[in-house]
């Protein structure tokens, strides 16, 4: 989608609490920075009394990987 000119692009996603903290800002960071666009990735909170537990941690970086914000 970058080389056909996208700018941003958005996932949504749900890691667990074992693979949110390893590889969530990890890779939202290396795909701006191997496609030189945005990434913009949106989890659902923490919501203890759910039988999933999702990492969250919504997070923008830039193209060249550094986090603009994350929450």
């Amino acid at each position: 989608m970058s080389l056909e000119g996208a700018k941003i692009l958005i996932y949504p996603g749900a890691f667990n609490l074992t693979t949110g903290p390893a590889h969530w800002e990890l890779l939202f960071r290396s795909r701006a920075l191997d496609n030189q666009v945005f990434t913009i990735g949106v989890s659902p909170s923490l919501n203890e009394f759910n039988s999933y537990h999702a990492y969250g941690h919504s997070i923008v970086c830039n193209p060249w990987g550094k986090i603009v914000k994350k929450s």
